[in-house]
């Protein structure tokens, strides 16, 4: 998008006024693009207003273009957005998008953050895994595995269940 259109939605997405705001939004989803992406985050931590939140949310639902993976992969990792970790990451399995490259990412979510995201990225790393087609060498398979089995004792117990669920969901690809 160029600079000068870009810089007057900016504008207008964060106006004072509504019908402004909405606007905006009506021509990012008709005409926005992957570089707008980032935008569309800042405005959706900025805003209190639970409609400009929900348009902004269901954007970024309709998203089908697979240049943004790495945009929202790095809108996850940003902390300025952690409000809405939790839905960034859910984007990743709700979008028709691959995220498959990323399962590191995912795993590391599954890990290390609070429940609510570790569930997120644990359906993340599901839909992965829960492909008809799992084109990864036995080697590696067996490798997640065994990373997951050896992270079992530092998990609580919910998500000992999962990782669980994930050993199983691997060893059927084996």
């Amino acid at each position: 998008m160029e600079k000068k259109l870009f810089e007057k939605l900016k504008k207008q997405l964060f106006s004072s006024e509504k019908k402004q705001i909405i606007d905006a939004l009506e021509f990012i989803k008709k005409e926005g693009d992957d570089s707008i992406i980032e935008l569309l985050a800042e405005a959706l931590v900025y805003y209190d207003d639970e409609k400009i939140k929900f348009e902004i949310r269901r954007l970024f639902l309709e998203i089908k273009n697979k240049n943004v993976v790495k945009n929202i992969l790095k809108i996850i990792e940003d902390n300025r957005f952690l409000s809405e970790r939790k839905f960034f990451i859910s984007l990743c399995w709700q979008l028709p998008l691959q995220f498959d490259d990323f399962y590191d990412k995912f795993l590391k979510i599954f890990y290390n953050e609070n429940f609510d995201n570790a569930f997120e990225a644990f359906t993340v790393i599901e839909t992965i895994i829960n492909k008809e087609e799992v084109n990864y060498p036995k080697e590696i398979i067996e490798k997640r595995i065994d990373d997951l089995k050896f992270h079992l004792s530092e998990l609580d117990e919910q998500k000992k269940i999962l990782s669980m669920d994930l050993i199983h969901g691997w060893m059927k690809h084996l």
